[in-house]
């Protein structure tokens, strides 16, 4: 009997579904669902749609369903900027900012006027680059604003 997993995959454009079969030897491929990912402009800012997004996962399980699929495993890959902030109770506060948000243009020359923060240093040891879709440009940002 075939190991079934599923993969969600989010860029920056759209999504998609995908299945894996493994039947011991080889691992098919195969795109089960795929659907829009669009930023929204909202009062000056560009953010995911993140409910839009949860209602894709959830009309691409159903499809994967619908195919009798035994599902041994189900998995993510999203985008590695952005993030959402959260209460004390685990809810999300508001939809995460688009990492094509010009919000992070000009922190890295904030960050550097402001802190002793060594760039080559934490390219060393994260190995993310230093551009202003950064998370670490977007939370210094944010501390900024509030």
């Amino acid at each position: 009997m075939d190991i079934i997993n599923l993969a969600f995959d989010f860029g920056a454009s759209s999504g998609r579904l995908m299945m894996s079969r493994f039947d011991g030897r080889t691992i098919k491929l195969e795109e089960v669902y795929r659907f829009p990912n669009e930023p929204v402009w909202f009062n000056g800012r560009y953010y995911w749609d993140f409910l839009r997004l949860f209602h894709e996962m959830k009309v691409g399980l159903k499809k994967a369903v619908q195919m009798d699929a035994k599902i041994a495993g189900i998995g993510t890959d999203t985008w590695g900027v952005d993030y959402a902030f959260l209460d004390k109770t685990g809810h999300i506060l508001s939809n995460p900012i688009h990492y094509r948000d010009e919000r992070g243009k000009g922190m890295l020359n904030e960050i550097e006027k402001d802190t002793s923060v060594d760039f080559d240093e934490i390219y060393k040891v994260t190995g993310i680059q230093n551009m202003n879709i950064s998370s670490m440009y977007q939370l210094y940002r944010d501390t900024i604003r509030f």
